[in-house]
C-alpha cells in the first residue's frame, strides 16, 4: 500500500472525526498508513482515494462503521499497569461497597462497574477477576450483586471480547501465576479462555463515548484509561462531564496514570493513595 497523501489523509482525517470524534493530529498521520492500509489491502481497494469515494458514496453504510474499527487501537493485556486493580480490590470496592450499603436500605446492595473504551475485553475480565477475589471476603454480596460491563464504539472488537479467548500476547505477562492457572482454560489451539464463572459477570455493549451514556444507567466505578487522549479538548471535556452525570456521588473514576480531569472539568476531585489516584466526583 502507497503512502495516504496530504489531500487524502485531511479527507479521510475529517471524516473519522465527523464520524467518531477520534481527531488524529498531523504527527499521527502514519496511522493511517499502518491501520488503514493493512485493512485497505485486505478488502482489494485501490488505495486510498477510491475507498474515500465509496465511504462517501452512501451506498455502503456499514463501511463507515468498518472505517472507525479500522483506525481505532485495540491493544490491551491482563492487569495492564496493576496499580489500579490493587487500587480497586483494597480500597473502592470495600470503601463502595460500604456506601452502597448505606444507600441501599431495604432492597439489596448493588455494585455497578463501567469500562469505558474496553477493546477485546483484558481490562473487562480484569476488573471481574478482581471483585471474584473481593466477593470470596464478604457475606452480603455475591456475583448476582455486582455489574461489570464493557463499552467499545467498535462491534468487530466486541464480538471477541464477548467470546473470552486469547492469545498468550494478548493476555500478557502480568497475570499471576495462580490467577492465570485458575481463571484461564487452554484451547487446543494454544489459546486461552477466560472461565465462564468470570465471563459471566461481565457484559459488553457498543457505544460511542462522544454519545451520552445515560442510557446506560447510574455506575459506582467507572473505568477509562488512556482512552479520552485521543479526542479533542472540547470533546474530552463532554465526556467527562457525561461520566460525572452517571457516578454515583460516592463513585470513583479511574483514568490512565498521565491523564487528569484538571483544567478539562471542575466537577471531579483527585483522590490519591500511596502511588495512584482516582477522581471522586464533586456534588453540584
Amino acid at each position: 500500500m502507497k503512502e495516504i497523501s496530504t489531500i487524502e489523509f485531511e479527507l479521510l482525517k475529517k471524516l473519522l472525526f465527523r464520524i467518531s470524534g477520534i481527531d488524529i493530529q498531523e504527527n499521527k498521520r502514519y496511522l493511517f498508513t499502518t491501520r488503514l492500509g493493512e485493512y485497505l489491502e485486505e478488502k482489494g481497494y485501490s488505495g486510498f482515494s477510491e475507498f474515500y469515494n465509496r465511504l462517501t458514496s452512501g451506498k455502503e453504510p456499514e463501511l463507515q462503521r468498518e472505517f472507525v474499527q479500522a483506525m481505532t487501537t485495540h491493544e490491551s493485556s491482563f492487569f495492564r499497569d496493576s496499580r489500579p486493580f490493587t487500587l480497586l480490590t483494597k480500597h473502592l470496592l470495600p470503601e463502595i461497597a460500604d456506601s452502597s450499603r448505606e444507600n441501599a436500605r431495604l432492597l439489596r446492595p448493588h455494585l455497578r462497574i463501567l469500562s469505558a473504551g474496553c477493546s477485546l475485553g483484558q481490562e473487562t475480565y480484569t476488573i471481574a477477576m478482581c471483585v471474584r477475589s473481593w466477593l470470596d471476603t464478604q457475606q452480603d454480596f455475591t456475583e448476582k450483586d455486582i455489574t461489570v460491563l464493557g463499552i467499545d464504539i467498535s462491534r468487530r472488537v466486541l464480538e471477541r471480547a464477548r467470546r473470552g479467548t486469547y492469545t498468550r500476547n494478548e493476555i500478557g505477562m502480568a497475570v499471576p501465576v495462580a490467577i492465570f492457572d485458575k481463571l484461564f482454560n487452554k484451547e487446543s489451539d494454544g489459546t486461552f479462555t477466560v472461565v465462564e464463572p468470570v465471563r459471566t459477570m461481565v457484559r459488553f455493549q457498543e457505544h460511542n463515548l462522544v454519545e451520552p451514556i445515560t442510557a446506560l444507567g447510574k455506575f459506582d466505578i467507572l473505568f477509562c484509561r488512556n482512552v479520552i487522549i485521543y479526542f479533542p479538548v472540547d470533546l474530552q471535556k463532554k465526556i467527562l462531564d457525561h461520566f460525572h452525570r452517571q457516578l454515583n456521588r460516592y463513585g470513583a473514576l479511574i483514568m490512565g496514570a498521565s491523564e487528569t480531569t484538571y483544567n478539562l472539568c471542575d466537577s471531579f476531585e483527585v483522590v490519591s493513595l500511596g502511588n495512584t489516584a482516582y477522581f471522586k466526583p464533586v456534588s453540584t
